[in-house]
């Protein structure tokens, strides 16, 4: 089972969807879609999302 969440920046946020989807993982989620908002700026965010999550 899966599920999906939304980061649009910011810190503290990217803090929280970090621990988010640690807990899902750990919960025993298969998949953990990351909604990362609009389209401008799209690439950065997921950069910035990667790198916290590897």
């Amino acid at each position: 089972m899966g599920t999906r969440i939304e980061w649009r920046g910011g810190a503290a946020e990217l803090d929280r969807a970090v621990h988010d989807v640690a807990a899902f993982a750990d919960a025993g989620a298969d998949a953990v879609a990351v909604h990362l908002g609009p389209h401008e700026g799209t690439a950065g965010r997921m950069a910035e999302f990667a790198a916290r999550v590897r």
